[in-house]
This record gives structure tokens, C-alpha cells and sequence, in this order.
């Protein structure tokens, strides 16, 4: 999206590609507990996440940015197709 938002799916997507765990909270509409190593945090995670939730993301679950707005950069997951 041009004003630097970026969609759920596409932030869960990279994240998970980034060594993160990303669990949907029951009862909870749009919370998420994030763990990636030791670090855990559960994050409301909007269906469009503003570029300040996309930094922070990007900040605290050392995650490049760039990934976010370009996710084929992000690395592969064990069981994505090979194309």
C-alpha cells in the first residue's frame, strides 16, 4: 500500500518467515502472540497495520523492514514450494 501499510496476512507471513511464532489469541479479535526466541509479546494486529505497528514489529522481533513491504525477500520456509 502506498501509505506504508501493510495487510495481517502479509505481516503474520513474515514474521513466521523470520524464526517468529505468530498465534491468534481466542476471544480476542486481532490478538496475536508473537514469540521468536526468548522474546514473546501479544500485539493487536489490525487486517491493515500502519507503517509505527510495522516498525515496531520490524524493532522488536529483529525482523529487516524491508521484508515487510517486499515479503518475496524474506527468507523461504521449510515448506514453501521451491519455484
Amino acid at each position: 500500500m502506498s501509505d506504508g501499510s501493510v495487510i495481517r496476512r502479509i505481516v503474520i507471513e513474515v514474521l513466521e518467515r523470520n524464526e517468529a511464532e505468530v498465534s491468534p489469541q481466542p476471544d480476542c479479535a486481532d490478538m496475536f502472540l508473537i514469540v521468536k526466541g526468548e522474546i514473546f509479546e501479544i500485539v493487536a494486529i489490525p487486517e491493515v497495520c500502519g507503517r509505527k505497528l510495522i516498525h515496531y514489529l520490524s524493532r522488536k522481533f529483529t525482523t529487516p523492514i524491508h521484508h515487510f513491504y517486499n515479503p518475496d525477500m524474506a527468507p523461504p520456509r521449510s515448506f514453501d514450494p521451491i519455484v
